[in-house]
């Protein structure tokens, strides 16, 4: 075949023709591909992100219990002091009840040991 034949430029080009349909081809399935992995990528990136809003929700949870397990307590902690208070009260004010009383009593005996010790004596004097 000689080079300037008009089959032969045919045929180089179809070849070339060939060759650009291939290549776009290629592109193509490359673009698919990297769209593939991408949307591959982002469903993964959904699932970390989905799984660790279900961490935080679980950990939200756990921190609103401990809350109100620590409110339970501290309200347990404030009625047992006040409790304690009250019974402190409650104990002193018997130890001044009994100490007045036995304070009465002691007046009351030395009234009748003075009473008693001194002559007696009438009003004609």
């Amino acid at each position: 075949m000689r080079p300037n034949h008009p089959s032969g430029t045919r045929g180089m080009q179809k070849m070339e023709l060939v060759a650009d349909e291939k290549m776009r081809m290629l592109k193509k399935a490359r673009i698919a591909l990297e769209r593939q992995q991408k949307r591959q990528q982002l469903d993964e990136l959904d699932s970390i992100v989905r799984l660790k809003q279900a961490e935080a929700d679980m950990f939200q949870l756990k921190a609103d219990e401990a809350r109100r397990e620590a409110d339970r307590l501290q309200m347990i902690a404030f009625s047992k002091l006040e409790e304690s208070e009250d019974d402190y009260a409650n104990r002193y004010q018997q130890r001044l009840n009994e100490a007045e009383a036995e304070k009465q009593y002691l007046v009351e005996k030395m009234k009748l040991q003075d009473h008693g010790s001194r002559p007696y004596q009438s009003d004609d004097n």
